[in-house]
């Protein structure tokens, strides 16, 4: 077990909640919870779907949700970028050797220059008769540096700032259609406070059909559209992505859409 995976184990012993208990207040299967806590995402159907069950679990036990999804997008990062050190390792040696090897190269050239010059000075040296003194010679080796130069630093890539997420009715169509915006998934938390019949489809596939009583809740999840048939509007609620939706004041039932952009 992981970070995340004991951070909502924890919060939820702390708080003397069952897993059993969890599952009746969200609707998320027991398996999928503790799927969560012991950060077996394989479980789970979909990424999408997980995202979700993750987001209703940390806040439904009082959890910042926005550090728990940062903390999984980065467990995830960097599992993605723990493969790319090597190749980039071998390419520095590679580069290393290279100029390790064109430096001694350099430093022979210039030993073969100077043993030439030496050898003429030599040479010079006697024929000159012997009152004149040898002529004077200040060729030496300039000291060479044999450490390969410094790779110059990488730019640390930016985090983009991440907009605020909204929901909009769109007046455009004939339809009611809520539009939602700056959201990674869509996520619905449905509300009763009477009895009301209800259909539910996420992204065109029908995942609950039947009649709820007051006080219970429902949550929905998908990728990018949700459908919800209503048979009785007064005793629904509805909040999107953590947003409370303004609803039609109608008594007739109707069906709605929540559509990501």
């Amino acid at each position: 077990m992981t970070e995340i995976g004991q951070e909502l184990r924890q919060a939820r012993e702390r708080l003397g909640l069952t897993v059993e208990t969890i599952t009746e207040r969200t609707m998320i299967p027991k398996k999928y919870l503790l799927a969560l806590e012991e950060e077996n995402y394989k479980v789970f159907p979909g990424e999408v779907y997980m995202k979700g069950a993750l987001r209703k679990y940390a806040s439904e036990l009082g959890l910042d949700v926005q550090a728990i999804m940062d903390l999984y997008n980065r467990s995830t990062q960097n599992g993605l970028e723990e493969t790319a050190p090597a190749p980039r390792t071998a390419r520095k040696r590679k580069r290393k050797k290279t100029a390790i090897g064109r430096n001694l190269l350099v430093a022979l050239l210039i030993l073969l220059l100077a043993g030439c010059v030496y050898l003429i000075v030599q040479n010079l040296s006697e024929r000159i008769p012997q009152s004149s003194p040898p002529p004077a010679t200040n060729d030496k080796p300039e000291p060479q540096d044999n450490e390969p130069p410094a790779p110059p630093p990488e730019d640390l890539p930016q985090e983009p700032a991440q907009e605020e997420v909204s929901v909009e009715r769109d007046t455009t169509s004939a339809e009611i259609r809520y539009l939602v915006r700056n959201a990674e998934t869509l996520e619905a938390e449905m509300t009763f406070s009477g009895t009301c019949w209800i259909s539910v489809h996420e992204d065109g596939k029908e995942t609950y059909s039947g009649t709820l009583q007051r006080g219970q809740t429902r949550t929905a999840f998908a990728g990018q559209e949700l459908r919800i048939r209503l048979g009785n509007p007064q005793v629904f609620s509805l909040t999107v992505c953590g947003k409370q939706v303004e609803l039609p004041d109608t008594t007739r039932p109707y069906t709605m859409y929540i559509v990501k952009q």
